[in-house]
């Protein structure tokens, strides 16, 4: 029941993970066009609150990272 379980749960992973994958590119705008990703400009326009938020999931991303390995 277990494996099931796991394989389920793998699968639903596996899924999302390449929905998100595939989507992403949808979301980039050219470079050249003056309105793409710059995320020195991004950070630098960032609030308190948002430094707090990104250095919370900063420290949980390396926190999970350790767990699976």
């Amino acid at each position: 029941m277990k494996v099931r379980n796991m394989r389920q749960f793998g699968q639903i992973v596996c899924g999302t993970a390449g929905i998100a994958l595939l989507s992403s590119p949808a979301f980039a705008q050219e470079a050249g066009s003056g309105g793409g990703l710059d995320l020195v400009d991004m950070f630098a326009q960032m609030g308190p609150v948002a430094w707090g938020v990104a250095v919370v999931l900063f420290i949980m991303s390396f926190w999970s990272v350790g767990i699976a390995i």
